[in-house]
């Protein structure tokens, strides 16, 4: 995590991308943990890049698509909703406690409301 900053947008689109994919495609037969652990995963992606590019805080309207495909995967989307707001309300020892606060509150300006509207 410590150079992550040195990674370009481009590829942390891709990670996310990859993710959500995987998700997709083989999320409904993972076994429980595993699946929250990738969830887990996705969510601190998308902390630590929230601000790196604007595609990156579009994980609301991936996350819908996602729960468009089947029920299971509506679950898996919940679940990851969930733990997307408790990664964003959470201060992470990697960034400042400056930089915690503003993506949290940009998280709940921008995302939140998708969420309510999602859920």
């Amino acid at each position: 995590m410590k150079h992550w900053s040195g990674i370009p947008p481009q590829e942390k689109i891709a990670i996310k991308d990859y993710i959500l994919n995987f998700l997709a495609t083989k999320g409904v037969q993972l076994n429980m943990q595993v699946l929250n652990m990738i969830i887990i995963l996705l969510a601190k992606v998308v902390k630590m890049s929230w601000f790196d590019h604007p595609e990156l805080q579009s994980i609301v309207g991936d996350l819908s698509k996602l729960s468009n495909i089947s029920t299971n995967h509506q679950l898996i989307a919940m679940y990851a909703i969930n733990d997307l707001i408790l990664e964003m309300s959470y201060v992470s020892k990697i960034k400042n406690l400056t930089i915690n606060r503003r993506i949290s509150i940009n998280f709940r300006d921008n995302a939140l409301f998708q969420i309510f509207k999602v859920a």
